[in-house]
């Protein structure tokens, strides 16, 4: 509890100073406590902790006025000092007219009272907090404000506020709103195919990443000399903010695969992963070849990808990865897989041995080594790319 009367007396220094401390912690914290401050001064703001209600002195100082929950997401017109959770599927009376509710619990149904036990001018207020559907009694109708849609259900999304009032014949929604800026869905696609928005969808951040390229492959090198296969590179990453209005109706997504692999020959480049024509974000570069060379040797991926297209929050093109190298026929290693926004790709390996292919979305596949005792090895695989769509009202 912090309250002060906002009169700071004469006194000794330290009296004064402490007296004015608990008066400016008054103020920052509302006048916070469970009783109301005294004594009290118009448009005054008063932290209730007993309700856990914000409170506010009218502007003639006679009474207060409720502004809403403490510790709450504010609802666009107002929360309800008891309202009544929604866990289920509920069917409500005429007893609840008046009333708000707050329902918390996904896939549910809240079905209205009969028309005919609400005279005109009732209303019931929904806060959802999830996705549900509020229905009309029997075959009765809810409709807009204009008149001019008529459905015996409504769904109702997660962030959305909505009053309905009755006409004496049907239900009206009276007062409509939604909490601006929320995330009301997250879509993500690791296979081409086509985004759809989520109704209420004002704007979305979207990641694209570009497939991962292949590691080189290796062949058998005559004695002495080894073969050095380079790691594949990350594809390019991207991030950006789209309007509704900007992505339309729908936009096709293709992501980006990884680069081809072959035995002993150089790796494919990873593929372009887009959001229709408005974004893209390149693959990576597959790895190399060196060919039975004298040691010492090393084999490096010498090329990144190409950078991202459209205006990003963020963005960066794919990175190389560690070279192969084999500073003697005998001892050798393969080069790591470039790393995307998503993860390390393909990991070391001894001489000899296949290289490892990427386990994250975009990164490159590991490089390889082989010496005269070995055989021929086949490039590691890079990672397909992914998008993921983040939408928000």
């Amino acid at each position: 509890m912090s309250q002060h009367d906002m009169t700071v007396d004469n006194g000794a220094g330290l009296a004064v100073r402490t007296d004015l401390n608990n008066a400016l912690k008054a103020l920052v914290s509302q006048s916070s406590g469970a009783s109301a401050p005294s004594p009290t001064f118009p448009c005054q703001l008063w932290a209730d902790t007993g309700t856990g209600r914000l409170k506010q002195r009218n502007s003639a100082n006679t009474a207060w006025l409720d502004r809403g929950v403490l510790d709450a997401t504010q609802y666009p017109f107002g929360n309800y000092n008891g309202y009544t959770a929604l866990a289920v599927s509920t069917t409500l009376t005429a007893a609840n007219l008046g009333q708000a509710f707050l329902v918390y619990v996904g896939g549910t149904t809240q079905t209205l009272p009969a028309i005919s036990s609400c005279p005109a001018g009732s209303t019931l207020t929904f806060m959802l907090s999830v996705t549900a559907t509020l229905k009309a009694n029997a075959a009765e109708v809810i409709v807009n404000t204009y008149n001019t849609v008529f459905s015996n259900t409504m769904v109702v999304l997660a962030g959305e506020q909505i009053q309905l009032t009755s006409t004496g014949t049907r239900w009206v929604i009276s007062l409509y709103a939604q909490v601006a800026g929320k995330l009301i869905g997250v879509q993500s696609f690791v296979s081409s195919g086509t985004y759809t928005p989520t109704a209420g969808m004002a704007s979305a951040v979207i990641e694209l990443q570009g497939g991962g390229g292949t590691g080189g492959g290796a062949t058998v090198p005559s004695a002495g000399n080894v073969s050095l296969g380079a790691p594949g590179g990350s594809g390019s990453y991207g991030k950006w903010r789209l309007t509704a209005a900007t992505i339309g109706a729908s936009q096709v997504i293709t992501i980006g695969a990884a680069g081809s692999a072959g035995a002993g020959s150089a790796g494919g480049n990873g593929g372009t992963t887009s959001f229709g024509g408005l974004l893209s974000a390149p693959g990576g570069v597959g790895g190399s070849i060196l060919n039975n060379q004298a040691p010492p040797q090393y084999n490096g991926n010498s090329s990144s990808s190409g950078a991202p297209t459209g205006s990003a929050i963020s963005s960066s093109t794919g990175v190389a990865g560690v070279p192969s190298a084999a500073p003697v026929a005998a001892s050798g290693i393969g080069g790591i897989g470039g790393a995307s926004a998503f993860g390390p790709g393909g990991y070391s390996s001894a001489i000899n041995s296949s290289g490892t292919p990427s386990p994250n979305y975009g990164a490159g596949g590991a490089g390889c080594a082989c010496g005269s005792g070995g055989s021929i090895i086949t490039g590691a695989l890079g990672k397909a790319g992914i998008a993921i769509v983040w939408e928000y009202s």
